[in-house]
């Protein structure tokens, strides 16, 4: 019952991102939202699992920025989610076009 005067997670979480100037795409923000499918029992579509292996690989890149930001031990990262892993801007995130997408 002592949760009713705390933010929730989501908003903790968009603020701490605010601090610390780390903008999301909405690649980034979709990968978020999926994160607790598994742990909710939540059904997953057969087809559907190159995309859980792609958001899980957002969702280490997104922890990665924080860390880097956190710690100050980086202001680039490697975008391993984008076709030639290019090094980008710690403030930048990941594009939504990544070179993968079927024709």
């Amino acid at each position: 019952m002592g949760d009713f005067n705390n933010p929730p997670l989501g908003v903790i979480t968009d603020r701490l991102l605010e601090v610390l100037h780390l903008n999301l795409g909405d690649r980034e923000r979709k990968a978020w939202k999926r994160r607790n499918d598994a742990g909710h029992g939540n059904e997953l579509d057969p087809d559907g699992y190159v995309e859980l292996i792609r958001d899980i690989k957002l969702l280490r890149i997104r922890f990665n920025k924080m860390v880097f930001a956190i710690t100050g031990a980086s202001d680039f990262y490697n975008d391993h989610f984008t076709i030639n892993h290019p090094i980008r801007n710690l403030v930048d995130p990941v594009p939504e076009h990544t070179g993968l997408e079927p024709r």
